[in-house]
Parts: C-alpha cells; structure tokens; sequence
C-alpha cells in the first residue's frame, strides 16, 4: 500500500467514508454476481452447452489478447513448459473468479488488467440481456 497509493489506497481512512466505500463494492459485487448467475441458469437451462461455450469463448478471447500484446506469460519468473501451464491456469482462473465475483484486485496490470476488468463489468448485464433473448427464443421455438 505505501509503494502504490492510488491502485491500493481506495479505501478511506474515516469512518464514514470506509463504510461507504464498502457497501458501494458490496453492492457491486453483489449485483454483478447477480448478472452472471441469472444469464448461468438461464444458459444452462436452454442447454449446457451454450454456457460452456460462453464461457470458453470469452476467455479464448482474454487469452489471445494476452498473447497478442507479449503478456500472456505470468509475473512470476518460471519457464519451459510449466511455466506456460501454470500462466494458462492463473490466467483462466483469474477471468473466471473476475467474471463471477468482480474481484477489485484483479485489476491489477499483473493480473487481469484494468481494461479486460472493466469488460467483465460491463459483460455481465450485457450477457444477462443476451441469455434472456437465447431462453425465449427456445421457449418459443419449442412450443
């Protein structure tokens, strides 16, 4: 916290301010997870497939870009193949716990980064309007 303020230093000291800060992020966090558990089920009950392919495409997507720009290989100074096996993990469990949770500190450079966090908020409801239109569209389509 002392070597970078602005990226850990937004929670505030007083009182006040910290509670408000921490209902905000609950409320964030709480109604993004929402989103993505309703657009989930909602996947899952046209078919499971649908949602496993959301899922695989979005991170195919994160992952690409990441080998797009030289940063797919993950801080930690390990090579060869195991170092690529752990970088596609740590990368694909990051996007995942960043789709479903919004985890703040996942918008660290290191991390998940503060664009592809920022497409994970603004994914959810968007994807939650998506899988709506996808279960009506079967509903009708099955009557």
């Amino acid at each position: 916290r002392r070597k970078n303020p602005q990226f850990y230093g937004y929670i505030p000291d007083k009182t006040k301010d910290r509670t408000i800060a921490f209902f905000s992020l609950f409320l964030a966090c709480s109604t993004h997870t929402g989103w993505r558990i309703f657009s989930s089920s909602l996947l899952i009950t046209v078919h499971w497939r649908y949602f496993v392919g959301c899922l695989a495409a979005e991170n195919l997507v994160y992952l690409a870009y990441r080998g797009a720009v030289g940063d797919f290989q993950y801080w930690i100074p390990v090579g060869g193949v195991f170092g690529f096996v752990f970088s596609l993990l740590k990368r694909s469990l990051d996007k995942l716990v960043t789709d479903f949770t919004l985890f703040l500190h996942l918008r660290h450079p290191y991390e998940l980064g503060g664009c592809w966090w920022c497409y994970c908020a603004v994914a959810s409801p968007i994807w939650c309007w998506i899988s709506t239109f996808v279960f009506f569209q079967d509903k009708r389509r099955r009557r």
